[in-house]
């Protein structure tokens, strides 16, 4: 995959024919979609405290042809009073552990058509990664004619094809070729790949290369467990979560093609 050529936070970056402001990109679901819906307890509230329009590139929540509850809600119109009751359903997706976080939302979102019609048209300031998530070729390929239909090519920097999510319980490598195949050359859009480090991950690199895929997310979450010390129970509601921040960057420097051939 093509490497990047901005060397300060503040100059372009561009990635084969992705084009970025800066190299600060989010990852998927952190800020939502790009912009709060109801006032501070939307599905977006953190979207109110960050200048979005400043990143390199915005990444949305994970979107799936129909909304999905997953392992959280989708509800979107908490008032002041109801905060406790929000914070125990966050304690049951999200937890905190030595260097980063482990979650398990399950591709919680309200779907492909709402954000489009909601959401898009109040980010165009920012730099979007639309990121969505299928559980068949043909389910990937309804994904890309409505972003296709919605979003005219160059207004976003592209879409990722999220096929390695470990919260979804779902064995993506039977879909991937087809996913490559089918959905990656209707796209009239950048597509980005997101792997997991999990799962023969030079391998699935390799074969995105071949279907045209522009770049990588380097790299999903990796698949971990948390207990409760005092039962022995798992904390999240999914059993298993993914596992993100500074203890991942090590993996994922490893399967980097700059970094030559992964021990």
């Amino acid at each position: 995959m093509p490497r990047s050529r901005g060397n300060q936070a503040g100059e372009s970056v561009r990635l084969g024919d992705i084009e970025l402001r800066n190299r600060l990109v989010t990852s998927s679901s952190l800020l939502g979609y790009g912009v709060s819906s109801s006032g501070f307890y939307g599905m977006s509230p953190i979207a109110l405290l960050v200048p979005l329009a400043e990143f390199g590139a915005v990444t949305t929540r994970t979107l799936t042809v129909a909304p999905r509850e997953g392992h959280f809600t989708t509800r979107e119109d908490w008032s002041p009073r109801e905060l406790p009751g929000l914070l125990k359903r966050y304690a049951r997706v999200l937890r905190g552990v030595d260097g980063g976080f482990i979650n398990a939302f399950g591709w919680c979102n309200i779907g492909v058509e709402a954000y489009l019609r909601d959401y898009y048209p109040r980010t165009r300031d920012q730099r979007t990664i639309v990121s969505l998530g299928g559980f068949s070729a043909e389910e990937f390929v309804s994904l890309v004619d409505s972003v296709n239909a919605a979003v005219p090519a160059g207004d976003i920097a592209a879409v990722e094809f999220n096929v390695s999510c470990h919260n979804v319980n779902f064995d993506f490598s039977q879909i991937l070729d087809a996913v490559l195949a089918e959905a990656v050359p209707r796209s009239n859009h950048p597509v980005i790949l997101k792997l997991s480090p999990d799962v023969d991950y030079l391998d699935n690199a390799r074969r995105a290369a071949k279907a045209g895929v522009s770049a990588l997310t380097a790299i999903n979450t990796v698949k971990a467990l948390r207990l409760d010390p005092r039962t022995g129970e798992p904390l999240l509601a999914n059993r298993f979560g993914g596992l993100s921040g500074r203890a991942i960057k090590p993996i994922g420097l490893r399967w980097l093609p700059s970094c030559g051939t992964p021990a």
